[in-house]
């Protein structure tokens, strides 16, 4: 092929109106599936890995210990028994068949939990139940934000706290 015979602009023409602009439709179905599954999956799993590293309840490390054991299934062997739920529930041929399994990641609940336990002090919890804020507003405001590694590195360079209005310690504090 010839240099002089390519046309990126007839190209993308051609390719936009194949099919009375099937192209489009894809385009837009990859977005919306990448887009919306990722953003739910990862709020589920650090909803999940959250709860999993900061609540003392019963049954945590059953159900901990579940969701690291299906790491270890390969994801093709949830294939038939996924389409046969899904068939069941009417919901094949829908947004809903590919939306729903992507939203699930038990790889992600479980580095969201040791991030959690790693990353959220215990402390910075009680102290916001102690002023009153919720769980949900807790868990919102204080334990995404602490994990936020570039939130909690430019806070560490911060001349003040913005919550207490008091000098930040030193960095060499931090070091000690």
């Amino acid at each position: 092929m010839r240099t002089r015979d390519f046309d990126l602009g007839a190209n993308l023409g051609r390719v936009f109106s194949f099919q009375d602009g099937v192209f489009s439709s894809w385009l837009a179905n990859s977005a919306l599936y990448s887009l919306v599954g990722a953003a739910v999956s990862t709020l589920l799993s650090v909803m999940a890995g959250f709860a999993l590293a900061k609540y003392r309840f019963r049954g945590r490390e059953a159900i901990f210990n579940v969701i690291l054991a299906s790491v270890l299934i390969p994801a093709p062997m949830f294939a038939l028994p996924l389409f046969l739920m899904l068939a069941k529930l009417h919901l094949t041929d829908t947004y809903w068949a590919v939306l729903l399994p992507s939203f699930v990641s038990p790889f992600g609940v479980y580095l969201s939990r040791v991030y959690a336990s790693a990353s959220v002090p215990d402390e910075l919890l009680e102290a916001a139940r102690i002023d009153g804020a919720g769980e949900q507003r807790a868990f919102f405001r204080i334990a995404l934000p602490v994990r936020s590694s570039r939130r909690a590195s430019a806070r560490s360079d911060a001349a003040s706290c913005r919550h207490c209005r008091q000098p930040a310690a030193p960095a060499s504090a931090h070091a000690r």
